[in-house]
């Protein structure tokens, strides 16, 4: 396997938010702080302090985002974690590959589960990177080939869910 090196994870981080909408952006801009500060991989929602109402309202703004731009910072969160996590091994004599790549697997898996896609399972971090730079498709045209996917589906077929994970848990 791969690893994703920091600039290749800078590049992605990038990548993402050049998908943003000029709201999104600004969301986007006010939201990357609270992924730093949920990195480190100490970090529980015992040790957080509470989240402040200026963060509590970023966060609610989410919401009044598209699927898609939502998608999208749910994949910075996710990659800037992984930066910042892997930034602070590395700052303690640790390797910090492994916090990168994970971030990069979570995130195309987020837009696979997004999207109505299989995950794969495993996936490697070259599949992820790639995953994460084909274009976005839209909710209507993957909701259209669930439809047919269901129609030709023995009823005997079970559905697998997967747990999302969701970067504003860490207040509950």
């Amino acid at each position: 396997m791969t690893e994703v090196s920091r600039i290749e994870l800078v590049e992605l981080i990038e990548e993402q938010a050049s998908k943003l909408s000029p709201q999104g952006r600004v969301l986007w801009e006010e939201l990357e702080p609270i992924a730093e500060l949920i990195a480190p991989e100490e970090a529980t929602p015992e040790t957080l302090p509470p989240p402040t109402p200026e963060q509590v309202e970023t966060i609610g703004r989410t919401f009044e985002l598209t699927d898609s731009e939502l998608l999208i910072i749910e994949q910075l969160m996710e990659l800037v974690v992984g930066l910042r996590s892997s930034d602070l091994a590395q700052n303690k004599g640790f390797v910090g590959e492994p916090s990168r790549n994970r971030a990069v697997i979570v995130a195309a898996s987020l837009k696979d589960r997004r999207e109505s896609k299989r995950v794969m399972k495993p996936m490697t971090t070259e599949q992820a990177v790639a995953r994460l730079r084909e274009p976005q498709e839209s909710r209507e045209m993957v909701q259209e080939e669930l439809e047919e996917v269901e129609e030709h589906r023995p009823a005997t077929a079970g559905a697998q869910e997967a747990t999302e994970h969701r970067w504003w848990e860490f207040w509950r």
